[in-house]
């Protein structure tokens, strides 16, 4: 993935390409403690992507990319779909992930 982020981003866009460096530098110390993957821990780590002083609230708007050809939706309720999404996540025993 480091290498993906030097030599995609890194040529694009130098310092979002640190910023994604550091996230996922964050995200791996995260898993090496087993922190619980959850929407504070990806708001921590997206403040590096976007370079922000605060991390980011989960957006309430749809969002637009490559130019406006791509959308990407809101939906009521998208906060508890991504709580449970990330929830499905973690690492359960009993239930191993296919």
């Amino acid at each position: 993935m480091a290498e993906d982020i030097r030599g995609f981003d890194g040529a694009l866009e130098p310092a979002r390409a640190q910023g994604l460096l550091t996230a996922l530098e964050l995200l791996r110390a995260d898993a090496a403690r087993d922190a619980r993957l959850d929407f504070e821990l990806l708001r921590h780590c997206q403040r590096h992507v976007l370079g922000t002083p605060q991390p980011p609230p989960l957006r309430n708007r749809p969002a637009f990319a490559k130019g406006g050809r791509e959308r990407y939706g809101i939906a009521p309720g998208i906060r508890a779909r991504l709580d449970a999404c990330l929830a499905e996540s973690a690492y359960d025993a009993e239930r191993p992930s296919p």
